[in-house]
């Protein structure tokens, strides 16, 4: 059993207000639920509205928010595994999980991370779902257009959103990519090559069906695509 001592979760935000709370509130119960300390770490990343208040009153320490750089989504994550684990004087041990301000995290959703990384597995990723509350038809082409995955069986989707990484092995990568769209991928490409990755598609979390998004190129986008097709408004 390789050992973890202790999980950090980053999620960066920028006017994210109207969801940050239901996030924050589902990642907390995901971090009771683990048997090693966890902290998360909220990066402010040059929000205009009340995203930091509501973070700042639903995180008590050892739970943080900071300020981000304001150079976009990939420099906030290296911001936030900067600040949570620079100090820290075990990182060998560390876990880092990656998710959005606009999900909601399952309840095991830590657990299951912390599992695969006993085991020997140093980089994880999961599957997103819509939630509901889109346009009419977004669900439904959005999971013909996904694909469905049987437990147990790898799947082909990379998500930041739904991440997880040992400390180890993301320092050894050179950290999160400076990059305002597709950083998971960017990361993925520079692992090291004997790191041992696995795609779980029993590691679920549900995210906004918005198709107006933060990141200019990002998810949202790639959902008003979808709803195009299905002569629906995209805004």
């Amino acid at each position: 059993m390789v050992r973890v001592s202790r999980v950090v979760v980053v999620v960066p935000a920028r006017d994210e207000e109207a969801d940050l709370a239901t996030c924050l509130r589902a990642l907390c119960i995901a971090a009771e639920a683990v048997d090693v300390p966890t902290r998360i770490v909220v990066v402010d990343d040059g929000s205009r509205d009340d995203t930091r208040r509501v973070a700042a009153s639903l995180l008590d320490p050892p739970h943080l928010v900071v300020e981000g750089p304001g150079l976009g989504v990939g420099a906030a994550r290296r911001r936030g595994v900067a600040v949570a684990c620079g100090d820290h004087p075990d990182r060998s041990g560390t876990w880092v999980a990656s998710t959005d301000a606009d999900t909601v995290v399952r309840a095991d959703w830590l657990v299951r991370q912390v599992t695969h990384a006993r085991s020997g597995v140093d980089a994880v990723a999961g599957l997103v779902r819509l939630r509901a509350g889109g346009p009419p038809g977004l669900g439904r082409a959005f999971a013909t257009h996904y694909g469905q995955f049987a437990p147990g069986h790898p799947h082909p989707h990379l998500h930041a959103a739904n991440l997880g990484i040992r400390f180890a092995t993301l320092h050894a990568a050179g950290s999160w990519p400076l990059h305002d769209r597709g950083e998971e991928h960017a990361l993925w490409a520079r692992l090291p090559e004997d790191a041992r990755v696995l795609a779980d598609p029993e590691l679920v979390v549900e995210t906004s069906p918005r198709l107006v998004g933060r990141a200019p190129r990002g998810f949202a986008r790639d959902l008003a695509g979808l709803a195009r097709q299905l002569d629906t408004p995209g805004d």
